[in-house]
């Protein structure tokens, strides 16, 4: 008589609590259906868990069920991260689909965040991290079983609120190369050296941190800060990307040689921004958006809210694609009545670009 064959369906179980071991896993897994076997990964000379294990299904419909009804549920007193096990490493670590969320609110929960991001698309990963007393850091990932859901998401979220707080919302890069430099801009004159230094040291040890002025040493709002080593900068830039000041979210990243930000500037300046103000408090980004979007493909819109009161400032920006579109909306939109307010609607940018821009399109 042949050897039947078993069809192995085996999922990944990750965030585990130290204490969590195979019986705790049964007892949680063992209702959904019979299960073939379970596995905690441990050390091999310490042999405490390395907080993630794998459970095996015999048929596919209950390794199904598992993800759906238990992922994120709490073991131990920590919600469980549940995925499809994905022996294969090299693939496991490819960025399809990834995106990362900063600036979240601190009470936020992993299922909070689960739920906001599962319209876009299956879900195949959702991680909130959290330090040693298990308090959000303010920053959670997000993997979509496709490309595209995770682009959508991050047209959709990005630069909006979530629990009355702006978040930011990007493609997640894996940080191969490691850096101790950062570089901060969008500040405008809120910052000085003393400032900025204060900013970053939570982080670990600065080298130095400088506030680029120009010849009247009126600050050029964007700065540097060096530090000692690379995992502080790395945190730095996870924690503080997107953080509001005055009202503005900043931006902090890897700093780049001059080419490379030449290069960042010249896909900047392919999109044009507009500046709204006057806008009716009741008017949120997203409504902003929809107003626009007759005129071209807009790529963000924002209305500006007050930090303490979370209140409007009655002001936003809108960016769109192309230097053609921006025209469209200034002329179809400066002077309009919308909700019973006089909108005014110019170029965000520059008094030099916004020239540059009208001489290209009239000349």
């Amino acid at each position: 008589m042949p050897n039947q064959i078993i069809n192995i369906h085996s999922i990944y179980v990750g965030d585990l609590h130290p204490d969590v071991n195979e019986r705790i896993l049964h007892e949680k897994f063992s209702p959904m259906s019979e299960l073939l076997s379970i596995r905690v990964c441990r050390d091999a000379v310490s042999w405490k868990s390395l907080g993630y294990g794998y459970v095996n299904f015999k048929r596919r419909e209950d390794a199904m069920m598992a993800i759906e009804h238990i992922n994120l549920e709490q073991i131990h007193g920590k919600p469980c991260r549940i995925m499809w096990s994905n022996r294969n490493f090299k693939a496991k670590n490819v960025n399809i689909g990834n995106i990362c969320i900063r600036n979240l609110e601190q009470s936020i929960t992993i299922m909070e965040i689960y739920d906001t991001f599962v319209n876009f698309g299956q879900i195949t990963s959702c991680k909130l991290l959290t330090n040693k007393s298990q308090q959000s850091k303010g920053i959670a990932f997000v993997q979509y079983q496709n490309e595209v859901d995770a682009l959508k998401a991050i047209e959709v979220i990005n630069g909006k609120l979530i629990r009355d707080q702006l978040v930011v919302v990007e493609k997640f890069i894996k940080q191969d190369v490691k850096f101790t430099n950062c570089f901060i801009k969008n500040f405008q004159n809120h910052l000085n050296d003393d400032s900025l230094k204060k900013l970053f040291e939570p982080f670990g040890e600065i080298n130095n941190a400088k506030v680029m002025v120009d010849k009247n040493n009126k600050s050029k709002g964007f700065g540097f800060v060096s530090f000692k080593n690379h995992k502080d900068a790395l945190e730095a830039v996870n924690k503080l990307n997107g953080l509001l000041i005055e009202g503005n979210p900043i931006y902090v990243g890897q700093a780049k040689k001059a080419s490379e930000h030449n290069k960042v500037k010249k896909e900047n300046d392919r999109r044009v921004n507009l500046y709204v103000k006057n806008i009716n408090t009741n008017i949120s980004s997203e409504r902003l958006k929809e107003i626009f979007t007759k005129f071209g493909n807009v790529t963000s819109a924002v209305v500006m809210v007050d930090e303490e009161s979370k209140m409007s400032k009655q002001f936003g920006f809108v960016c769109f694609s192309t230097n053609e579109e921006a025209v469209k909306a200034i002329m179809g939109m400066n002077g309009q009545i919308v909700d019973g307010k006089v909108l005014f609607v110019n170029f965000a940018q520059k008094k030099e670009l916004r020239a540059r821009i009208l001489s290209s399109l009239f000349h």
